[in-house]
This record gives structure tokens, C-alpha cells and sequence, in this order.
């Protein structure tokens, strides 16, 4: 018998208004200003401290990211407040998995009303299995995020090459076929005797 218990997510977390941060307000720093859309800048302050879940709310709505560090939500964003204590990633990895960026609420200008977020009926097993799922799912996404950087080096690369090539500004016997499969293998341009 499963001892996942099945709750409604308004039960579990808050999500908390973001507080606007106009451009012209900004001050140089290291904590990372996020937009519905992600990362928009930096900021001399934090206004939650770390770890964070931000939710877009206005614009991108739904979109789920995560900060490893504490940082500023601005206005067209949620942040969530985690009301149970459970495992962190395991709540970013749920409420990426649950639709979000489909319940649009509003016309004119894409939202996201977070009473409709409260009301979904979710199941959530005990945090010492929510810390697995979210190793497990962690060490996969890092795998993806890995092949991801590999493969926009392979094609940067290629670009580089099949105009370098085309337009005899290198010829074959310039190249080491060697570090060109490195950094396939690394996703790193290090080792290359050429600039791509």
C-alpha cells in the first residue's frame, strides 16, 4: 500500500507576491533579479533567502525556476514559500511536472491565479522518499543540461568550420581532428588551435 497522502497544494505552499525592481532601482550585486522569464539581473540585496522556487505569474505564466542562492522575484513573478518543509527540489520538480504555464487566467495579458494553483489535488509521499525522487530526477536533468552544452559546442563548431572551410580561410590539415572530438566529448573549446 502506497504512503504517498494525497493534499491540496495550498495546504503545502504559499505563493508569495514578488516585489517590483525597476532597472533604473537596480545596484550593481550578486544576487540575481528573476522575471517570470528567468534570470533579468542583478541586485545589491536579497529579498528571499535561499533556496527558491519562482513561478511566473504575469508574461510567462507558470514557468517554474529554480535559485540556488537567494535572490529578488520581482512583480510579474510568485516565489514559493514552503509551508510543510518538504524537500526543496522535490517541490520544484512537482510543480514543473503539474502544467502550470496552462492555466492562463486572464486575456488580455497572460496570469496566473494562484487560488487556482491552491485548489489542484496533489500526492506526496514522505520527505525521506521526496529527497530520493529528487536525486534521482536531479542527477537526470544534470545529464540533460550536460548533452545540452555538448551539443551547442559541437554546433558552434560546425558553423565555425563549414564557413572556415567553405571560404578557404583554413584548410583540413590546420585542424586536430583530435581536440575537435574532445570537444564534443567535454563540451569545452580548450585545446583547440584555432578560434571558432
Amino acid at each position: 500500500m502506497s504512503s504517498w497522502e494525497e493534499a491540496r497544494l495550498g495546504d503545502e505552499i504559499e505563493l508569495a507576491y514578488g516585489k517590483s525592481l525597476p532597472v533604473h532601482k537596480r545596484e550593481t550585486g550578486p544576487f540575481r533579479v528573476f522575471g517570470s522569464n528567468g534570470c533579468v539581473g542583478h541586485h545589491s540585496a536579497a529579498l528571499v533567502l535561499k533556496p527558491g522556487i519562482i513561478v511566473g505569474r504575469k508574461g510567462s505564466v507558470g514557468s517554474v525556476v529554480w535559485s540556488e542562492h537567494d535572490f529578488w522575484p520581482i512583480d510579474t513573478t510568485y516565489y514559493v514559500v514552503n509551508k510543510k518543509g518538504h524537500n526543496w527540489r522535490f517541490l520544484f520538480h512537482l510543480l514543473s511536472s503539474i502544467g502550470l504555464s496552462d492555466m492562463n487566467s486572464h486575456s488580455a495579458v497572460p496570469g496566473l491565479n494562484r487560488e487556482n494553483v491552491y485548489s489542484i489535488k496533489v500526492r506526496l509521499p514522505k520527505k525521506n522518499e521526496q529527497e530520493s525522487i529528487a536525486s534521482v530526477l536531479d542527477t537526470i536533468e544534470n545529464a540533460i543540461d550536460l548533452h545540452r552544452k555538448k551539443l551547442a559546442v559541437l554546433d558552434d563548431l560546425f558553423k565555425a568550420l563549414l564557413y572556415k572551410l567553405m571560404m578557404e580561410k583554413i584548410q583540413v590539415s590546420d585542424l586536430n581532428l583530435s581536440a575537435i572530438a574532445e570537444a564534443g566529448d567535454t563540451g569545452t573549446k580548450e585545446g583547440l588551435s584555432w578560434k571558432p
